[in-house]
C-alpha cells in the first residue's frame, strides 16, 4: 500500500478547486507580514508557545489586498487538503507536518472560542466541526502505518504526543456523534469509515515511525486503555443504529479476539439445533412430544448462552440485538389474551366448505394464516428499511442491512415463539371447546381441531416479529439495534 501524503490524509471534498487561491493567499501573507511570520517560527520554544503565536497572528484583521480577508478561514476549515499541499509561508520550511498541526490547532482554538474575524458564531461552529476532523487526522498520523513517514527529528514529533492525539480523537468523536447537525460535512465524509478508524487505531507509546526505525511491525499493540471504550461507544451509537452489524462484529472481534468467534458460532449452532429439532419433529422423524420439547429447551439454552457471554463481555450482548427477542416476548404474550380462534379451527361454521375437509392446513384456514404471516413479515421488514434509511444507511447496503437485521428478528421471534408455545402459552391461553393449546406438542396432537405445529409456529413468529419491530419505539426512542439499556438511567437523568 502506498503511504498517504499529508494532502491525501486530510482532504475532504474537492480541495484541489482552490489550490491556486491558497497559493496566492500564502504569497500575499508573506509579502504583507514577512516580519511577523518570521517571529512565529522561533528556533526555540514549545509547541504550545508556537500555537499561541499562530493564534494571535490569524486572529488579527490581516491586511490582504489581493485576496479575500476570509479566505484563510475558508481554506483551513473547509479545504485542508489544499492547505497541506499549497500553503507555505516560508520557502525553507522543512517540517510541514508539525507546522500544519500548529496552524490547525490555532484555527481550532479560534473557532471554538468564536474568535475568527468576520465569521459568525454559526459559521465558526460549522468550521470547528471540520477542523476537529483535520486535527485528529494530523495528530494521529504518527501512529498510522498507512501514512507517509514522519521524521522523528521533526520538532513537533515529541511535542504533539499521545495525550494530545487522544484529546483530538475524543473531540472528533463528539462531532461524529452529532453529525446530522452538520449536513454539509455529513455529505462529504463516510461516517462509518471515520468511525472504524477511531475504533481501531491504537494511540499509545509505539508510533509507526518508531516501529519503522526498530524494524518491528507497525501494528505492534500499544498501550491505549481507552480504545475499548471508544470502540464500544462507536458500535452502540454510530454503527449499530445504521444497521452496520458486520462492521460492529469485526470491531468487537478485534478487541476481544477468539472468544467472540467461539461464542458467536456456538450460540448460532444452538439456535440452528433448535430449528432442526423442530423440523425433524414436524416431519415425524423425531417423537412428537419429545422432539418439540427438545427444540424448545435447546432454544432456551441459546439465550442462556447469550446471557453468560454478555455477563463476561457486554459487547457479546450487543451483537445479538437483544431488543428484538425482548420485544418479541411481549408480542407473544399478547397472543395469550386473544381468543383461541387464532389456533383452534374446529368451530368455524362460517368458513367456506373447503375448510371442512380433513386436511385443514391445506384448506382456507392454513392459507389465511400463511397470507397473514407473509404480510406481517413484509410490514416488519419495510419498517426496518425505513428505520435504517432514517439512521443514515443508504445505497446498496440499505436493503441488505435491513434484511440482515430482519433475519435476526425472525430468528429471535421463532426461538421466543417456540419457547412460549411450549412452556408459557399453555399456562395462560384460553382453551377451545375444552382443548388446551398444549395439544400441539403432545403425542396425540390436536387432530383437525387446530393448526398444525408448523403453521402455528409461523403465525406466532410473524406476530412476535412485527410486534417486536414496532414496540421498539417504547425503548427511549432508540433504534431497534441498540443494546438493552435505558440512556437516561446510564447518564443519571
Amino acid at each position: 500500500m502506498t503511504p498517504h501524503s499529508l494532502r491525501e490524509l486530510v482532504s475532504i471534498g474537492q480541495d484541489s478547486d482552490i489550490d491556486r487561491e491558497v497559493e496566492k493567499l500564502a504569497t500575499e501573507l508573506r509579502r504583507e507580514h514577512e516580519a511577523e511570520i518570521n517571529e512565529v517560527f522561533p528556533t526555540l520554544g514549545s509547541a504550545t508557545e508556537r500555537i499561541k503565536l499562530w493564534r494571535a497572528f490569524f486572529a488579527k484583521d490581516l491586511d490582504l489586498r489581493a485576496v479575500s480577508p476570509t479566505l484563510a478561514w475558508q481554506a483551513f476549515a473547509f479545504h485542508p487538503g489544499s492547505v497541506a499541499s499549497s500553503f507555505r509561508l516560508r520557502d525553507d520550511e522543512q517540517e510541514p507536518w508539525s507546522v500544519l498541526v500548529e496552524q490547525f490547532e490555532a484555527w481550532y482554538m479560534l473557532a471554538t472560542t468564536n474568535s475568527v474575524p468576520h465569521i459568525s458564531a454559526r459559521d465558526a461552529a460549522l468550521g470547528a466541526a471540520y477542523l476537529a476532523r483535520t486535527r485528529w487526522l494530523l495528530l494521529s498520523a504518527p501512529f498510522r502505518p498507512d501514512v507517509a513517514h514522519i521524521d522523528p527529528e521533526d520538532r513537533g514529533y515529541v511535542d504533539f504526543g499521545v495525550e494530545r492525539a487522544r484529546e483530538a480523537r475524543e473531540q472528533w468523536l463528539a462531532v461524529l456523534a452529532e453529525i446530522d447537525k452538520h449536513s454539509t460535512l455529513r455529505s462529504k465524509i463516510d461516517v462509518e469509515a471515520e468511525s472504524d478508524l477511531l475504533a481501531r487505531l491504537e494511540i499509545g507509546e509505539k508510533t509507526s515511525a518508531e516501529a519503522d526505525q526498530s524494524g518491528e511491525q507497525a501494528t505492534t499493540p500499544s498501550k491505549d486503555p481507552y480504545l475499548r471504550s471508544i470502540a464500544g461507544y462507536i458500535i452502540t451509537h454510530l454503527l449499530l443504529p445504521r444497521f452496520a452489524w458486520w462492521r460492529s462484529w469485526t470491531l468487537v472481534r478485534g478487541n476481544l479476539g477468539r472468544p467472540v468467534s467461539v461464542h458467536g458460532l456456538a450460540t448460532a449452532a444452538v439456535f440452528a439445533g433448535a430449528l432442526v429439532a423442530f423440523v425433524l419433529s414436524a416431519l415425524g422423524v423425531l417423537g412428537t412430544s419429545s422432539g418439540y420439547t427438545a427444540a424448545a429447551v435447546i432454544a432456551l439454552m441459546g439465550y442462556v448462552s447469550i446471557a453468560v457471554g454478555a455477563a463476561f463481555h457486554r459487547e457479546l450482548g450487543w451483537l445479538w440485538l437483544l431488543r428484538q427477542p425482548a420485544s418479541s416476548a411481549v408480542g407473544l404474550l399478547t397472543l395469550a389474551a386473544l381468543p383461541a380462534d387464532w389456533w383452534a379451527v374446529s368451530d368455524r361454521d362460517t368458513l367456506p366448505t373447503l375448510s371442512k375437509s380433513p386436511d385443514r392446513w391445506a384448506a382456507s384456514d392454513g392459507w389465511a394464516i400463511l397470507l397473514a404471516s407473509v404480510i406481517l413479515i413484509g410490514v416488519g421488514l419495510a419498517y426496518l428499511v425505513i428505520e435504517a434509511s432514517n439512521h443514515g444507511a443508504s445505497g446498496r447496503s440499505l436493503f441488505g442491512r435491513a434484511l440482515g437485521v430482519g433475519t435476526f428478528g425472525l430468528l429471535h421471534a421463532a426461538m421466543v415463539s417456540l419457547i412460549g408455545l411450549r412452556f408459557l402459552l399453555p399456562a395462560f391461553a384460553s382453551t377451545a371447546g375444552g382443548m388446551p393449546i398444549s395439544c400441539w406438542w403432545t403425542t396425540t396432537g390436536c387432530g383437525n381441531a387446530a393448526l398444525w405445529p408448523a403453521p402455528m409456529l409461523l403465525a406466532a413468529t410473524a406476530w412476535s416479529f412485527v410486534s417486536g419491530v414496532f414496540l421498539q419505539i417504547l425503548w427511549d426512542d432508540q433504534p431497534i439495534t441498540a443494546p438493552l439499556s435505558h440512556v437516561t438511567w446510564k447518564v443519571g437523568q
